[in-house]
């Protein structure tokens, strides 16, 4: 459902501001070990949550990116 989500608000940022958006993806990605390993369950739901933010960044960014690359 998040990646959903974040697939579709990512789309909008594509359209708007370009392949830019992609760069949200490595500081997503990075903050993803430290809290899916956490002490804590809303620890590591945040990093599950985190994980389905940059899923979606990708899946739908970056196919529409190389679209327009091609």
């Amino acid at each position: 459902a998040v990646e959903a989500v974040a697939a579709l608000a990512t789309g909008d940022l594509f359209d708007r501001y370009g392949g830019r958006v992609l760069l949200l993806v490595p500081p997503v990605v990075a903050a993803v070990p430290p809290r899916v390993f956490g002490p804590t369950l809303a620890a590591v739901l945040g990093g599950v949550v985190l994980w389905g933010v940059a899923t979606g960044v990708l899946d739908s960014t970056v196919k529409a990116y190389v679209a327009g690359l091609v």
